[in-house]
């Protein structure tokens, strides 16, 4: 069985919704809802932060990921869309 040190999770983040556009980083709170998750990452005791990662194509959220010290897996914007199964 493996390690929960060794496993890595992948967070996809994006700014497209069509029903409400840049709702990851549109102001709620005092903040955003991309902030609210990485606030509840880094306090996280079951997976280290250094083994999550962030996946987009959006500049705006890889700053705040790089901001707030996650690393980021960069994603074409093409490359994005066709991943996901609809």
């Amino acid at each position: 069985m493996k390690k929960i040190n060794d496993i890595a999770i992948i967070v996809q983040a994006r700014v497209s919704s069509k029903r409400c556009k840049r709702k990851m980083i549109r102001k709620f709170a005092d903040t955003n809802l991309l902030q609210i998750f990485f606030n509840k990452i880094k306090r996280s005791k079951v997976v280290k932060k250094e083994n999550f990662y962030v996946s987009s194509y959006d500049e705006e959220i890889n700053k705040i990921a790089n901001k707030n010290g996650f690393k980021i897996f960069k994603r074409s914007y093409s490359n994005f869309f066709r991943n996901f199964a609809y």
